[in-house]
């Protein structure tokens, strides 16, 4: 029988990516503002059971740094490299201080099985597993290896026995529909929130920008400058803001005339809100294959600012929009789609019926899970995940002559760009 526990109370993380460093986006700033909003509420201890070697105080360094590599990559040593039995312990121990719910981001195979284990050994804490890098994961769930093929049978298995107080999500609405496809159980989809909260959006006809590119790939730059120059050339105002070395990388750069010169990201939080602020149009022109799965912090914070966001068709990004995805999409790499589009969003009205998530939806969403203690771990519940511990140790996401050309192709792109 189930007996109520404390209510909840705060929400931590298990990242071994977490970051000091503000350059390093979600990795520094999500933990920070989840960290300071709780800590104005009591909470008086880090939110972030992090890296090793890192000093920030919402982190505390406690996993080794190599685990951030290993994501698809399990070995024999993995319960000792998370340092197990001391990681249970220490979320036992915060758990006393308040912390009643856990979530795991960036959640790779190896981090599927740490938090299994975890929440078999912690009854009394809820767990959220997030399925975060949709590519890997995708590519374990269509491999017709045979290792490939026993670890997804295994998954399944342990996600049907999952104990009651382990919750899985994904990234988007589509990858969440495609692994209760393939996987045969429910998953939540992971409420991405806005770090930064405008005091009040600014009117549009307060703007001075109407089109802001945020490029993550100096492959995605060739496509922002045609689409500046076509822009320009209609009398639409255009900025470009984007990482110095996704611009030094760019070889085009010296021959960018019409693009204008660029902001260089990343910006203090306020000149970054006063950026989002000054906008009414925000592009992602994002090319990376993530994303045909994957969600994007920033379409967030532009609707979070008052800006109406745009990404390519074929991406799941629109599907975070509260409104129909279809008008957030154009033909990329067609920059006279994006013109057309462009021109029919500004001659419409400023979109005030677009609903951001904010911080206090995120922990509203881990409010809503009813912490209760759970009956001693059956066999059912330890023995899939033990077998998948063995099946994943097997398991790459390529063949050893796969791995082989894939380093010498990189080693050859590398020479190249010299």
């Amino acid at each position: 029988m189930q007996t109520e526990l404390q209510s909840f109370a705060f929400v931590g993380a298990l990242s071994a990516r977490a970051s000091d460093d503000p350059s390093h986006g979600h990795y520094f700033w999500t933990y920070k503002a989840l960290h300071e909003e709780q800590a104005r509420k009591g909470l008086g201890i880090p939110t972030v059971i992090g890296p090793k070697g890192t000093n920030a105080q919402f982190i505390e360094p406690f996993l080794s740094r190599k685990n951030s590599r290993k994501e698809f990559r399990v070995s024999p040593s993995l319960p000792f490299s998370y340092e197990l039995g001391r990681l249970s312990k220490l979320v036992r121990l915060r758990r006393l201080e308040g912390i009643s719910h856990y979530f795991s981001y960036d959640g790779g195979l190896s981090d599927f099985l740490i938090t299994y284990w975890l929440a078999l050994r912690n009854p009394g804490v809820h767990f959220t597993f997030n399925f975060h890098w949709a590519d890997q994961w995708m590519s374990l769930l269509s491999s017709k290896r045979l290792s490939a093929a026993l670890t997804r049978a295994l998954l399944a298995q342990s996600l049907h026995n999952a104990p009651s107080n382990l919750r899985c999500s994904a990234e988007t609405r589509p990858f969440a529909e495609e692994l209760s496809s393939a996987l045969g159980c429910e998953f939540s989809v992971f409420p991405i929130f806005s770090t930064n909260i405008p005091q009040k959006a600014r009117p549009w006809e307060r703007r001075s920008i109407d089109v802001l590119f945020l490029p993550q790939r100096r492959t995605e730059m060739d496509f922002v400058a045609r689409a500046s120059r076509a822009l320009a050339s209609s009398g639409i105002s255009v900025l470009t803001a984007l990482k110095p070395d996704t611009w030094t990388r760019w070889t085009g750069r010296h021959n960018s005339g019409g693009l204008g010169a660029p902001r260089f990201l990343p910006l203090e939080s306020k000149e970054y809100e006063e950026l989002l602020l000054s906008s009414r149009i925000v592009v992602l022109p994002y090319d990376k294959p993530y994303f045909r799965w994957g969600s994007s912090g920033k379409f967030n914070e532009a609707i979070a600012h008052g800006c109406f966001p745009l990404v390519p068709q074929g991406t799941a990004i629109s599907s975070q929009s509260s409104g129909k995805s279809s008008l957030h999409e154009f033909a990329y790499p067609d920059e006279h789609s994006l013109v057309r589009l462009v021109t029919q969003v500004l001659s419409a009205q400023s979109p005030d019926d677009l609903v951001p998530v904010f911080l206090k939806d995120f922990l509203k969403w881990f409010g809503s899970f009813e912490i209760s203690e759970t009956p001693k771990p059956s066999a059912l519940q330890i023995m899939p995940p033990g077998i998948l511990f063995v099946a994943a140790c097997f398991y790459r996401e390529q063949g050893m002559v796969e791995r082989v050309f894939s380093r010498l192709r990189r080693a050859r792109g590398s020479f190249e760009r010299r």
